[in-house]
C-alpha cells in the first residue's frame, strides 16, 4: 500500500515538473534588421493588478509610519469583477549615505517591478527548480546578483548590487492580499503573494558570488500549472523609461487577444489608471501621463497613432476619457504568435496529464 502511494506521489510530482517545464518553451530570441527581440511570459492575474506603489514615498521610516497607514489599498477591476489589493510593506535595514544603518518600511515600487520582471525572464530562460524547504516542496529559481545586473544592463536599467539586494528583500518580505467584493455584499480574501522562501548563499566568488534561490508561492505555481500565462515581448516592454508605459504594453498584450489590423478597440483612462495603481490622481494628471504612455507605444510600434481622448462618464459617475486604439501590423502578428504558442502549450499540457509526454524526460527537459 505504501509502495503504491509513493508511486502515485512520484507520478504526480513528475507530471507537475513537466507541466512547469512548459513555462520555458518560449520562442527563441532573434535579431531582426531593427532590434533584438527577446520573449518572456506574463501572468495576467498578477501583471495587470495594482501590486506596486506608484510615485514617491515608497520607503518611509518607523517615525513616519506612526503618522500614516502601514498598508496601502488599491481598488481595481479584473475580468469585470471588483477587487482590492492590500499591500503590506517589507521591513528593511539599510545603510545611509553617512554609513550608519536605519530601519525603514518599504513598499515594492517601480524598481522592484523591474527586478521582478528580470526574475521571471530568468525563470522562463532556465526553467524552475524543485527544492525541499522544510517539509514542503517549492518551485523556484537559482540566480546570482551578477546575472540580474547583466539582464538589467541589456535594457539600460543598470542597478548597483546593493540596490538589487534591497529590491530582492522588498519583493520577498512585502505581502499582497487580494480581496474580492462578492455580489452578496461579503468580501472574500484570496492571497496573491508572488514569492515564498528565499535563500542567500554567502559562498562563491566573481560571477557566482551572492547566489540566491527564491521560491514561487503556491498561488503563482498554480497559475503556471493552469497555463495562465502568455508569451510577451520582453525586450520591448522593459525598454520604456516610464512605468506606466511598461504597464500599458503588458496590459494590452494580455487583454487584446483578438487584436486585428485596421480594427480599433477602446480603453478607459480610469480603468487603466486604476489597474496601474494611480486611481486617486487628478484627471488632468491622468490624461497627461496616459498621452505620454501612448506616445511611447506609438514609437515602439504597438499602436498606429495616438488618438484624441473622448470625454465620457464611467460606471461610477466619474469623469472619464476613452481612447480608440488601432494596433500595428507588427503587434497583431505578435499576438497571433502568442495565441498560437498558448494553443500549442495546451496540447502539450493535455499530453502530460494523459501520460503521453514522451518528448520530456523525468526532469521536464526536452529530449534530443
Amino acid at each position: 500500500m505504501n509502495t503504491l502511494t509513493t508511486t502515485e506521489d512520484e507520478l504526480n510530482e513528475q507530471k507537475d515538473t513537466r507541466q512547469m517545464s512548459l513555462f520555458s518553451m518560449l520562442d527563441e530570441a532573434e535579431k531582426n534588421s531593427e532590434q533584438y527581440l527577446e520573449y518572456t511570459n506574463s501572468i495576467g492575474s498578477i501583471d495587470i493588478i495594482p501590486r506596486f506603489w506608484r510615485g514617491k514615498n515608497a520607503i518611509f521610516t518607523k517615525e513616519e509610519a506612526a503618522k500614516r497607514s502601514i498598508n496601502c489599498t488599491n481598488s481595481y477591476t479584473f475580468s469585470n469583477k471588483k477587487f482590492k489589493a492590500v499591500i503590506s510593506p517589507a521591513f528593511v535595514v539599510r545603510q545611509t549615505k553617512s554609513g550608519e544603518t536605519e530601519e525603514v518600511f518599504a513598499y515594492p515600487g517601480d524598481r522592484e517591478e523591474l527586478i521582478e520582471k528580470v526574475l521571471f525572464l530568468i525563470a522562463a530562460k532556465q526553467g524552475l527548480n524543485r527544492v525541499k524547504v522544510g517539509n514542503q516542496t517549492r518551485y523556484g529559481i537559482f540566480f546570482s546578483l551578477y546575472q540580474v545586473r547583466e539582464e538589467l544592463k541589456k535594457i539600460n536599467k543598470t542597478r548597483s548590487y546593493d540596490a538589487i539586494k534591497e529590491s530582492l528583500t522588498i519583493l520577498k518580505d512585502s505581502r499582497i492580499k487580494i480581496i474580492s467584493e462578492g455580489n452578496d455584499g461579503v468580501d472574500y480574501t484570496v492571497t496573491h503573494d508572488i514569492f515564498s522562501d528565499a535563500i542567500l548563499e554567502s559562498s562563491g566568488v566573481g560571477r557566482g558570488k551572492n547566489r540566491y534561490w527564491i521560491g514561487f508561492s503556491d498561488y503563482l505555481v498554480g497559475e503556471i500549472l493552469k497555463l495562465n500565462y502568455r508569451q510577451v515581448l520582453y525586450s520591448r516592454f522593459t525598454n520604456y523609461s516610464s512605468a506606466l508605459s511598461r504597464f500599458l504594453d503588458l496590459y494590452l498584450s494580455n487583454v487584446w487577444k483578438n487584436a486585428t489590423y485596421h480594427v480599433a478597440t477602446k480603453i478607459s483612462l480610469n480603468r487603466i489608471m486604476e489597474n496601474f495603481g494611480k486611481k486617486q490622481v487628478k484627471i488632468d494628471s491622468k490624461r497627461r501621463d496616459m498621452r505620454q504612455a501612448l506616445l511611447d507605444l506609438e514609437k515602439a510600434g504597438v499602436i498606429r497613432s495616438v488618438p484624441y481622448a473622448q470625454k465620457t462618464v464611467d460606471s461610477e459617475g466619474n469623469e472619464d476619457y476613452v481612447y480608440e486604439l488601432e494596433p500595428t501590423k507588427k503587434f497583431v502578428d505578435e499576438i497571433i504568435k502568442s495565441n498560437a504558442k498558448h494553443k500549442g502549450l495546451k496540447k502539450l499540457s493535455e499530453a502530460v496529464e494523459q501520460g503521453n509526454a514522451h518528448w520530456l524526460d523525468d526532469k521536464g527537459v526536452m529530449k534530443a
